[in-house]
């Protein structure tokens, strides 16, 4: 629990199990992390062991390729979220954010707005424009 907000970190996971259980350390070792939720995308066999040790939630996506496990288009680099590319930048990124209450703020309303962009109800608006 970080200011009265509940914190989740969602790892996308494909070929990461060797160092899969010491980044969901690190994210329960800031002690704002309420929940880690691991994305399983066809990940490597010793994945779910890795997880398993730990207290992090194992989810799977069963279609393979970055994209399935959440594509990174959605999220827009350092307006809704950030993209990283190692466990030390990704738990970097989040210190900064935890410490910023601006920018917590900041990418928190732009991540609500960017997510009804994707609501049911504006793909099926979507749908419709493309059907008609």
């Amino acid at each position: 629990m970080w200011n009265n907000q509940s914190i989740a970190v969602v790892l996308r996971t494909c070929n990461e199990h060797l160092s899969i259980a010491e980044c969901i350390n690190r994210f329960e070792a800031l002690d704002i992390v309420d929940h880690v939720i691991v994305v399983n995308n066809n990940a490597h066999p010793a994945t779910s062991p890795a997880v398993a040790a730990t207290s992090a939630i194992e989810v799977f996506e069963l279609e393979q390729g970055y994209g399935a496990a959440g594509p990174a288009e959605i999220v827009r680099h350092g307006v809704d979220g950030y993209h990283w590319n190692s466990v030390d930048e990704l738990v970097e990124i989040t210190e900064r954010i935890a410490a910023d209450q601006a920018e917590w703020k900041q990418l928190s309303e732009s991540a609500r707005l960017r997510a009804q962009q994707y609501s049911d109800a504006a793909f099926g608006e979507r749908l419709l424009t493309l059907l008609n």
